[in-house]
This record gives C-alpha cells, structure tokens and sequence, in this order.
C-alpha cells in the first residue's frame, strides 16, 4: 500500500514539473515558440498621416531570434508568402490587410543558427483614409512563419 501511494505521489511530480525531465541547460519547451524561434516586430508608437496624403509608408523592423539550442530552417513556399501582415483597429475589426500572395511555387528558405538574431528593416504602406486620428490599432505581421503583434496610434500630420 505505501509503495503504490509513493509511487502515485511520484508520478503526480513528474506530471506537474515535465520540466525537470529535460536535459540540463536547456529551457523547457514551452519558453519559445514552435521551433524555438520568435519574432519581434517595430513599428513607431505613433504613426503621423499628412493631411491630403493617400498613402503613408511606415517603417518596421523585424527581428527573428533562435532561442532554441539547435538551428533551425525556415520555409515558405514563395516570397510573397514572407511576409504577411494586417492591421485591425480596438474592435478587432480588419483596417489593412496585406495577406494576399500569389500561388506560385518558388521555395524559399532561412536558416537560424542556435542562439542567431536577424533583423531587417521593411516597410509597409497604410491607407490613410482607413485610420482615425487618437485610434490604437494593431500591427499583426507573420514573417517566416513566425508572428507578432505590435500595437500604435494616429496623429494627424501638419
């Protein structure tokens, strides 16, 4: 009876600490993404629209970082497929969307060493129209398979 009981306890830890399992030195699989890489993505907390200007065209910086132990490929099935983003405003309502892409098949990859940073600097080009001034909107942008969200508001420009 005492050994059922201490093995039941035993098997009640290892449930609740998977954790404690794993090799030495490495984070459990939970603390990244699939894959072990994650994306952060910059974009100016305030975007300024000119008066009288159509199309506005806002910097963005993302950053893949492999947090993982092992490299890691990265695959899409074309360019387009890159790079995809939306916006949509506090209600969740879609304001820009840019996640249309071709269906042409031109494979494409990246590869992540353990432990690699990569940034590069993109841009992206938001209807004025479409955006209210004082709103708060969020970014949502899928790069290499990876996303993130990155929140700002309008201000009119002079």
């Amino acid at each position: 009876m005492m050994k059922a009981s201490l093995i039941a306890a035993f098997a009640a830890l290892l449930a609740l600490a998977p954790a404690a399992l794993a090799a030495p030195g490495k984070p459990p699989a939970d603390v990244a993404t699939p894959g072990g890489v994650k994306l952060a993505v910059k974009i100016a907390s305030v975007v300024a629209v000119p008066a009288g200007q159509e199309d506005v065209t806002v910097p963005v910086t993302l950053t893949l970082t492999n947090v993982s132990y092992d490299g890691v490929a990265l695959e899409s099935s074309n360019r387009c497929q890159i790079r995809i983003w939306k916006v949509i405003d506090s209600k969740d309502a879609g304001v820009e969307n840019h996640t249309i892409c071709t269906m042409e098949y031109a494979p494409q990859s990246n590869t992540l060493a353990a432990g690699e940073r990569q940034s590069e600097d993109e841009s992206i080009t938001l209807h004025a129209a479409k955006y209210r001034e004082g709103e708060t909107y969020t970014l949502r942008y899928r790069f290499w398979g990876i996303f993130a969200e990155a929140k700002f508001t309008v201000k009119q420009a002079q």
